[in-house]
C-alpha cells in the first residue's frame, strides 16, 4: 500500500479521458490514500491524441470536484509529466509548500 502520510502527493497522466481519472481519484479516496496526506499537486494530464484535447475542460471539472471532495488542499500545477517542458521531481526528496509555492529540496 502506498504510504500517502504527511506527504505530499504529486499527480500527472497522459493519454486518459477525464471519466478514467475521475475513477482512479475516487478509488484511492475510498482506499483512504487522501485521510493524511499534507496536500495534492496535478500537474500535467497531456493527451497525445487531437480527440482527446477537446476533453481539457471536463478534466479541469475532474479536478475541481475532487478539491471539494476532500479534506486536503488540492493545487495545480505546471511542466511535469509527458510534454515538454518536464521538469523533473525527485521522487521522496524533501519539499515544502507554501503560500502556494512548491519548494524541493533534492541533493
Amino acid at each position: 500500500q502506498l504510504d500517502t502520510r504527511d506527504k505530499i502527493i504529486f499527480l500527472e497522466d497522459v493519454d486518459e479521458l477525464p471519466y478514467r481519472t475521475a475513477e482512479r481519484l475516487e478509488h484511492l479516496q475510498q482506499a483512504g490514500l487522501w485521510d493524511h496526506a499534507k496536500a495534492i499537486v496535478f500537474f500535467d494530464f497531456s493527451h497525445n491524441k487531437p480527440v482527446e484535447e477537446m476533453h481539457t475542460g471536463l478534466q479541469d471539472f475532474v479536478f475541481q470536484d475532487f478539491a471539494r471532495r476532500v479534506s486536503v488542499p488540492v493545487f495545480q500545477g505546471q511542466g511535469v509529466g509527458h510534454a515538454s517542458p518536464n521538469i523533473p521531481l525527485v521522487v521522496g526528496a524533501p519539499a515544502t509548500l507554501a503560500g502556494g509555492v512548491l519548494r524541493s529540496y533534492a541533493a
